[in-house]
Order: C-alpha cells, then sequence, then structure tokens
C-alpha cells in the first residue's frame, strides 16, 4: 500500500512540473512570437530579447516559476511594443511640426 501511495504522490507531482514545464514554454513561445511581430514593425523593445533569454534559461534551469514570470513579462513588453507601433501610425501627424 506504501508503493501505490507513494507513486501516486510521485505521479501528481510529474504532472504538476510537467504542466509548468509546458505554460512556461507556452508563454516564452507567445513572448517570442509578439517580440517579432514588434520587431517587424520597427518598435522592438531593447529589454524584450533579454528577458525571453532568461526565460528561457530559468527554464532549463528548472525553475519554471521564474520563467513563467520573466516570459510574461517579455510578452506584456511586446504587446505594449505592438500598441506602440499602432498608436504612433494613427498619430504620426501629432509629432509633425506646424
Amino acid at each position: 500500500m506504501k508503493t501505490l501511495t507513494y507513486s501516486v504522490m510521485i505521479l501528481i507531482l510529474l504532472i504538476g512540473f510537467s504542466a509548468k514545464t509546458q505554460a512556461a514554454q507556452s508563454m516564452i513561445d507567445s513572448a517570442e512570437t509578439a517580440r517579432l511581430e514588434a520587431k517587424a514593425l520597427g518598435f522592438e523593445w531593447s529589454t524584450t530579447t533579454p528577458l525571453i533569454k532568461q526565460a528561457i534559461e530559468a527554464s532549463q534551469a528548472g525553475d519554471k516559476d521564474k520563467a513563467l514570470k520573466l516570459a510574461q513579462k517579455a510578452l506584456k513588453e511586446a504587446q505594449n511594443a505592438i500598441k506602440q507601433a499602432k498608436y504612433a501610425e494613427e498619430n504620426w501627424r501629432e509629432s509633425e511640426p506646424n
């Protein structure tokens, strides 16, 4: 009975670890996709790529929580860069001298 209990506990831990791994990787992929979009628009922020690299390093080191947080921050930056590009496209006349 103890063996079965230990086996179930190990299985639960592995499933939890696998879910965190998938979540972190998915967030890293999303951040990279958004970064590439911002870059194509000419508005990539210089801090986004280092955040993604740090997220990858944290994930490879097994720190999935840190990887997820860094990737979320990178994704938010990339999304804001895309918003910035759209704003600039829509409001460029405001920056022209009179």
